[in-house]
């Protein structure tokens, strides 16, 4: 049996009632629509945590945090992930993150071919935490170009890929705004969050099922 591929999307700060395959009316996600329509959309989901990282562990990782380990921004991942079991099985892996929580120093690349988070370089804010570690944490990483090209490039062989979209978060809207990727004032209700949604649609689905059109990857790929 041949392998299928796998695309892992996720996505920060988007709720089911925000998007209009569960019947939200203020605007339609047509591309994430369709992947409604032709697969399955499931209407209950259980996370294992509220926070990101601890959350997005327990997706790579498949076990709840007490057995990943990683229980805050300034931990670790202590678990084998997806990434690294579909690579022991010859699949190509590339991981794609736009918020620094998610980074190499925190074992999210662990299993990856290639790895491509937040520098100094793509971001557009920068925090830390009252802690000794003095760590500054990264936000923002436009890493859906490169995500594309990835696939374009590797999708001769089996691969995995996870892309973690962070342009959907409480303060993306700024520098949306001063790109003018999103209108002044339009959807702006809840620090834009319609607006960044519906760009997201356009922008991220938009591409990615284009791209599996390009490449005829439909029917060899299983897309979450």
């Amino acid at each position: 049996m041949k392998k299928r591929n796998i695309v892992l999307i996720s996505m920060d700060e988007v709720r089911p009632d925000s998007l209009s395959c569960y019947g939200y009316g203020k605007i339609r996600t047509e591309h994430i629509d369709r992947v409604a329509e032709e697969g399955v959309l499931f209407q209950t989901c259980l996370a294992a945590s509220c926070f990101t990282p601890l959350c997005m562990s327990s997706v790579l990782c498949g076990v709840y945090p007490n057995k990943h380990l990683l229980r805050n921004p300034f931990g670790r991942i202590r678990h084998k992930t997806i990434a690294e079991t579909l690579k022991e099985y010859g699949y190509r892996t590339a991981g794609f993150v736009g918020v620094g929580v998610l980074g190499a120093r925190h074992g999210f690349s662990s299993g990856f071919d290639s790895f491509d988070e937040p520098s100094e370089d793509t971001i557009w804010r920068q925090w830390d935490f009252e802690d000794p570690s003095s760590e500054l944490f990264y936000e923002g990483n436009w890493w859906v170009d490169r995500m594309v090209n990835w696939l374009r490039e590797n999708h001769s062989a089996p691969f995995f890929v996870w892309g973690h979209y962070y342009e959907t978060h409480e303060g993306a809207e700024k520098p949306l705004l001063r790109d003018k990727l999103i209108k002044e004032g339009e959807l702006s209700q809840f620090t834009y969050k319609d607006a960044k949604i519906k760009y997201m649609d356009e922008k991220l689905f938009g591409r990615l099922l284009g791209v599996f059109e390009e490449l005829r990857l439909w029917e060899s790929t299983t897309l979450v």
